[in-house]
């Protein structure tokens, strides 16, 4: 396992295994969610393969076989792949 400031600077590249990075989500909305945010925010739970990326995306593969395609800021990666 790589450490933090390692896995944040790491270049995301092909079958490296990745997990979501937390961050604050905005809540849609008007009037009473003006300015809302959820804090420690995830888009998922786990780790995740990738199968393919390119300059800002990479597509993802999870264990229930489903495949996203996910925003490279908002992963990270867990295991290089050599």
């Amino acid at each position: 396992m790589l450490h933090r400031e390692d896995q944040i600077k790491t270049p995301i590249e092909i079958y490296d295994i990745v997990s979501a990075v937390s961050y604050c989500k905005r809540i849609p909305g008007r009037m009473n969610s003006y300015n809302k945010k959820i804090e420690g925010y995830k888009e998922f739970e786990g780790y995740a393969l990738v199968l393919g990326e390119s300059e800002s995306f990479a597509k993802l593969y999870f264990p229930n076989r489903e495949t996203k395609l996910m925003k490279k800021s908002f992963i990270k990666v867990a295991i290089k792949y050599k």
